[in-house]
């Protein structure tokens, strides 16, 4: 029985289990383990980061929709001021960069810019009376 042991064979019960055969096997469930968990961590990242730059580009465009309802609604004379100027102010107020302001009649089509880290998102907007601004 110790010839057995120090061959590493050991009797558990019914059955023999070879201890250098499990040796071959140590530590390569835990690589496994941990590529997969690494792996799901970085599609984790991936979707948050693609999730995060859609928000973004949603938040872009809402800004531009209120900045050229603001200048839109100054030119009607429903706020008080210039439409562009008006304008700006809101663009300002939500982190944004008005880059051009046309009056059209009593409508307004404006472009905003935004930046997120390295990314740069510019959206455009027009707003007016029914019938459009073209």
């Amino acid at each position: 029985m110790r010839e057995r042991e120090q061959a590493g064979i050991h009797k558990t019960g019914n059955h023999q289990v070879h201890d250098s055969l499990w040796r071959l096997e140590d530590g390569s469930s835990m690589a496994i383990a941990l590529m997969a968990i690494s792996t799901l961590s970085l599609m984790a990242t991936g979707l948050g980061v693609a999730l995060g730059m859609a928000q973004f580009q949603v938040k872009s465009q809402l800004t531009a929709d209120a900045v050229a309802l603001t200048a839109a609604d100054t030119a009607l004379g429903a706020v008080a001021g210039y439409p562009c100027e008006n304008a700006e102010l809101i663009a300002k107020a939500d982190g944004a960069i008005l880059t051009s302001c046309r009056i059209v009649g009593l409508g307004a089509v404006v472009q905003t810019t935004q930046n997120l880290g390295f990314f740069e998102v510019s959206r455009w907007a027009e707003a007016g009376p029914l019938g459009g601004t073209k």
